[in-house]
């Protein structure tokens, strides 16, 4: 639930527009906490693929490793791989409550939240293609595909879940849900869940347009904001 004693003009969603229909679900209750890793892997630097010796090293390289092996053994290493980006959040949804902006819809006289639900849930379940899918099908179906045109229509009805566009301030990261848990915590008279805590966590899809722009904003930000006043400090 929101800190009651911060300024919370504005609200979080996750969201895809581009489903039938589109999947817009505002936050009741911003999160409190939204986690974001990123996982890298070093192997080995030297292993049967890069064998010993100092192959590919001059310079500067070449005798810190000499130094650094001569005041250590541990293993020496280099870059493998890079991991996807995994942000995990939680919010909570209370149905007997309406908040201010919410359509009425949203609410009702039992306080139930099986709408929130469903939408949440659409999220990790088939979908029915989306508005460019069905465009290009039509397309083909107008211009005669042959057996093309079957596969293609038979593609649009239920294939794989939709991805989840988290925005929350002045981040946007689009995403694979991997893990949706709903905690249902309270049920009215006709045992409907009243009350739930969500926990989402999702996988960064970096061929989106969300991955570009976040891109471009953090490394805008970077040579803004890392401290150049610093750079003497950090030297000596």
């Amino acid at each position: 639930m929101a800190h009651p004693e911060l300024e919370q003009p504005k609200r979080g969603y996750i969201a895809n527009i581009w489903t039938i229909p589109p999947l817009i679900y505002p936050f009741q209750y911003n999160p409190t906490q939204i986690t974001d890793s990123k996982k890298l892997d070093w192997g080995p630097k030297y292993d049967d693929q890069h064998p010993g010796g100092t192959r590919g090293l001059a310079g500067i390289g070449l005798s810190t490793e000499k130094l650094g092996r001569t005041f250590s053994a541990a293993e020496i290493k280099r870059f493998q791989k890079e991991d996807a980006r995994t942000v995990n959040f939680k919010f909570t949804i209370d149905g007997r409550e309406q908040r201010d902006g919410e359509p009425s819809r949203r609410r009702n006289d039992a306080g139930d939240i099986v709408g929130d639900l469903a939408v949440i849930r659409s999220f990790v379940y088939p979908q029915l293609a989306n508005w460019l899918d069905m465009a290009s099908a039509a397309g083909i179906l107008s211009s005669g595909g042959g057996l093309d045109t079957a596969t293609t229509w038979s593609n649009l009805w239920f294939n794989r879940p939709p991805t989840m566009t988290l925005v929350f301030g002045g981040m946007s990261v689009e995403g694979f849900v991997t893990d949706l848990k709903i905690t249902e915590t309270l049920f009215n008279s006709n045992l409907d869940p009243t009350r739930a805590d969500v926990d989402v966590t999702i996988v960064e899809k970096i061929d989106s347009i969300s991955f570009i722009l976040d891109s471009v904003k953090r490394i805008g930000r970077t040579f803004y904001y890392t401290d150049y006043e610093d750079i003497l400090n950090v030297i000596f």
